[in-house]
């Protein structure tokens, strides 16, 4: 889903035009179904079900991340600053993960619907707000040029798979990382709650604590580069 629903909305949405520009309404279709499916996974029982409406989340969530993501060249002056944004956009998400492992152990202490909600009301209020003010800064201008139908995108996509063995190879291996570290994040909670018995609020700050230790660490030598180029400029 990751890969072919952000290629078709981010194709579609380079055609787009409304009064709100081409992409922001695909952020908020996206956002809206997105934020009621994470609400309502809370209160499911079976696992069937769960991964229903899992799916469904994640299918408005790629629908609205992939115009999200190229709304950075249209808004930014250059590549070089649009490449820094990203960046910057990386670290806030890896912020808002560890946020997350921690604020969601807590929440889920106190009730196993609370993070849920919680977070479906952080998504939507996020979005809004975004959504605010980049109106109020003023839609950017969208590039017509090379712009593909996403029709013709899902007719191609296919017969560029077909004929680079090297692309379908690096498709899988990044298919079996991602599934890999998704089930990585569930084993570590798993162990320390039912292997170790810790309750899930201590798990929830072991594991904030560890986040915030990975991410001093991966911070470090980005600031001390930046540091060394500003000393020698």
């Amino acid at each position: 889903m990751a890969l072919w629903v952000p290629l078709l909305a981010g194709a579609w949405s380079d055609r787009a035009r409304t009064a709100i520009g081409g992409r922001l309404p695909f952020v908020v279709a996206g956002a809206g179904p997105a934020a009621v499916a994470l609400g309502v996974l809370g209160f499911l029982h079976s696992l069937g079900s769960v991964a229903v409406v899992t799916a469904v989340f994640f299918a408005f969530y790629f629908f609205a991340y992939e115009p999200y993501r190229a709304m950075y060249p249209d808004m930014l002056e250059s590549d070089e600053v649009a490449g820094r944004a990203q960046a910057t956009q990386a670290v806030a998400r890896g912020l808002g993960t560890g946020f997350a492992l921690l604020a969601g152990g807590l929440l889920l202490s106190v009730a196993r619907q609370l993070p849920f909600v919680v977070f479906a009301v952080v998504l939507v209020a996020a979005v809004g707000a975004f959504v605010v003010l980049t109106v109020r800064r003023g839609v950017p201008r969208q590039p017509r040029h090379g712009a593909e139908r996403a029709r013709e995108l899902a007719r191609r996509l296919p017969k560029v798979l077909a004929s680079h063995p090297a692309l379908r190879a690096y498709l899988i291996a990044n298919a079996l990382w991602e599934t890999a570290l998704s089930g990585l994040k569930a084993f570590v909670i798993l162990y320390l709650t039912i292997g170790l018995g810790y309750s899930l609020s201590i798990s929830a700050l072991l594991i904030g604590g560890v986040a915030l230790v990975i991410l001093v660490g991966a911070g470090w030598p980005a600031s001390s580069a930046i540091a060394s180029a500003v000393c020698a400029s």
